[in-house]
């Protein structure tokens, strides 16, 4: 490799008669060592063995350095490990002394503040163990997708604008527009669909792990207030609705039904009708026999 200095070298004459005397030759347009075994120092009294210059400070180029060789441009720590590799068909390598992509960078993290990768045609990044691996994530200018092998025959979510697909070993999610269909099941033929006007399910459960939900077994305990039908009634003739049954309005103005708590309520109200239904079949029975 050699090394290019596009500025002018200029000495002293008592440094050029000393250096000259010591092995240089000028070459008229050149200024070489004679002896091709022999190290240039600078800053330094004894360059290193293994180097053709060796410069103890601050090296300036105000141009370019150049490497003529094929062997790329290589830039080294002091025990001789390369860190920094150009080959001569423009790849660079960090921690690789034979990258096969623009950048590749091996051994460690790649962090940056910002970063923008640009392509007119497919841009397009990839995270992924091997350059063959199956578990990878890939982004594109219109697509995130996620693909993980091992997990009962693999898994995969796909993000595009407008659309959402998450896929397992059969069941999946989708997520298009404004409407999610989840397929479930051993063979994923379950599925639910959600719209913003409707929820399609063949089966829909709540379950209770985690929550506080109290059902209204209390209703059947013998201290049990019961409220008179009379009385029922006459709420019903001012209020228009159910005692303990939110109103239209109170509906209407909190914006949505909370489904278990109705489904509660209006079981609350069955088993009060069914009561009430057994008071009245006693009284029924009892008109019938002493009649």
């Amino acid at each position: 490799m050699n090394v290019r200095f596009a500025s002018s070298l200029v000495v002293s004459a008592a440094f050029a008669a000393t250096v000259f005397a010591q092995g240089w030759t000028d070459g008229g347009t050149k200024v070489y060592l004679t002896t091709t075994g022999d190290k240039v120092g600078i800053g330094t009294t004894s360059p290193n063995s293994t180097s053709k210059l060796h410069v103890e400070g601050t090296i300036r180029v105000d141009q370019r350095i150049m490497a003529d060789d094929a062997g790329g441009l290589e830039l080294a720590t002091d025990e001789g490990t390369v860190r920094l590799k150009i080959n001569d068909n423009g790849n660079v390598g960090v921690g690789t002394t034979s990258p096969t992509q623009k950048l590749q960078v091996s051994g460690g993290g790649l962090m940056a503040d910002s970063a923008i990768i640009q392509n007119a045609t497919s841009p397009v990044v990839n995270i992924r163990k091997t350059a063959t691996a199956s578990t990878y994530t890939k982004i594109t200018d219109n697509q995130i997708r996620v693909n993980v092998t091992g997990m009962g025959g693999g898994a995969s979510s796909t993000i595009t604008p407008g659309n959402a697909t998450f896929n397992g070993n059969g069941p999946n999610t989708v997520i298009s527009g404004s409407t999610i269909s989840c397929k479930t099941g051993p063979n994923a033929t379950a599925t639910t669909v959600i719209t913003p006007a409707s929820v399609k399910s063949p089966k829909f459960e709540v379950g209770t792990n985690g929550w506080s939900i109290t059902a209204p077994d209390y209703v059947f305990a013998s201290d049990y207030n019961l409220m008179p039908l009379s009385q029922v009634e006459k709420f019903v003739s001012e209020n228009k609705h159910l005692p303990g049954v939110p109103s239209a309005k109170e509906m209407e103005e909190k914006g949505h039904v909370d489904l278990v708590e109705m489904n509660l309520t209006l079981l609350k109200k069955v088993e009060e009708l069914t009561l009430h239904a057994i008071t009245l079949e006693k009284r029924v029975v009892e008109l019938e026999t002493t009649n």
